[in-house]
């Protein structure tokens, strides 16, 4: 029943942070348990990425000692933790958790819920390697099918970068 509420909520997660922040809150405060912690402080941190307050979502994954990830947690926690350091230009960080998680993100990449973003750290991660013809590709390739009203700003400065290397 609560998971059900959490997922109901997601839609408030990209039109309003802040109110979801607080729902989210409102639902997991009082939980004790440690799976149910984990998952509010990961949504909460995907709430200040849409914010894209980068800073402060770094310091709320910070907060879980990534060894001790609940394992149904871990893709969403390692994507999202990837994405905030290349935005806060940590490109070295972000590229050994690409390395490191590409087990569990090849068996996510084409989730409905994670592939967009999965599809953006993939570029990021090339960029970050200077392979600005494969970056270019696969902008190419999978912005038609990832790109949405959520991840459109990250494929725009994925590209400018790209043809910033031209």
């Amino acid at each position: 029943k609560l998971f059900r509420k959490i997922s109901d909520l997601t839609p408030t997660l990209y039109r309003d942070p802040d109110l979801y922040i607080q729902q989210i809150h409102e639902l997991l405060d009082d939980m004790r348990s440690k799976p149910l912690r984990q998952l509010l402080t990961i949504n909460h941190a995907a709430a200040l990425c849409c914010k894209k307050d980068y800073t402060a979502a770094l310091s709320m994954l910070e907060q879980i000692p990534s060894d001790k990830v609940i394992s149904v947690y871990r893709p969403v926690y390692w994507a999202d933790l990837a994405l905030t350091y290349f935005y806060l230009g940590e490109e070295e960080k972000a590229s050994q958790i690409m390395k490191d998680q590409q087990t569990t993100f090849a068996k996510w990449k084409d989730s409905k819920h994670l592939g967009g973003t999965l599809a953006v750290l993939h570029i990021f991660d090339l960029l970050s390697q200077k392979e600005f013809g494969q970056a270019q590709e696969a902008i190419d390739t999978l912005r038609p099918r990832w790109e949405d009203e959520h991840n459109a700003e990250d494929f725009d400065l994925l590209q400018k970068r790209c043809l910033l290397q031209k």
